[in-house]
């Protein structure tokens, strides 16, 4: 259909992830050829923080396979041609009913499937030192991993790459100083990744604060760097 029907309303609704950068433009430009001169255009998507035209490996493989999700300077960037932008909405705090949603059902569905796929994932992600803080507070034992996961998370997002630039997840590990307050230990591409941002003559100190209210667990990671 190259424009030779035109609406008064388009919608797009979870398409536009399937969509690819190198055809934004495209894109757009067959929605503002489809609509009359006074219509409008939905666009609905998932989106990034950033622009560029990488995707989380761990969302590509077990999330979102070949999706390509965009920024918010990319939608006005590749529009601006076909469309002024009169609204916009994040969605986000609607959807976390979806997400808790699925977390009560995966929840009520583990026990099924721990024997099949939870020593794989436990492996895959955490460090020993992490299952076996988890493994001595058997009433506690999904907040903590929880929290060491999302420091994990929170650190890949501090230095810029998420979970790929060679950052995996097991690199990443939570332990405990001296004083009991927790810090992370890195290794391999954490480590790297870490000592690359840190500027010359400077030394980089992590800062992390983990919390948690059940079902909701928090980290938050701050990067220091001081001058020697």
């Amino acid at each position: 259909m190259q424009g030779a029907q035109r609406f008064d309303r388009i919608a797009s609704v979870g398409m536009f992830e399937h969509v690819g950068h190198k055809n934004y433009r495209a894109y757009f430009d067959m929605a503002r050829r489809c609509l009359r001169d006074d219509g409008l255009f939905l666009l609905h998507t998932i989106g990034k923080n950033r622009a560029g035209s990488g995707i989380d490996p761990w969302v590509e493989k077990y999330i979102f396979p070949n999706g390509a999700l965009p920024s918010a300077s990319e939608i006005a960037f590749y529009s601006e041609d076909d469309f002024v932008m009169e609204d916009w909405h994040n969605l986000g705090e609607d959807y976390d009913k979806t997400l808790m949603a699925w977390h009560e059902r995966f929840e009520a569905a583990w026990p099924a499937l721990k024997d099949r796929y939870g020593e794989r994932f436990l492996q895959r992600v955490f460090t020993h030192a992490e299952q076996a803080k988890a493994a001595r507070r058997p009433f506690t034992r999904a907040g903590t991993l929880a929290k060491r996961f999302a420091a994990k998370e929170a650190f890949s997002k501090a230095v810029g790459t998420g979970f790929k630039a060679g950052v995996y997840m097991k690199d990443i590990g939570v332990i405990n100083a001296p004083s009991g307050a927790p810090t992370l230990a890195l290794t391999g591409g954490a480590a790297a990744r870490l000592a690359a941002i840190t500027p010359a003559g400077h030394t980089a100190f992590v800062h992390l604060t983990l919390t948690d209210d059940h079902p909701w667990a928090q980290a938050f990671v701050v990067i220091e760097a001081r001058a020697l």
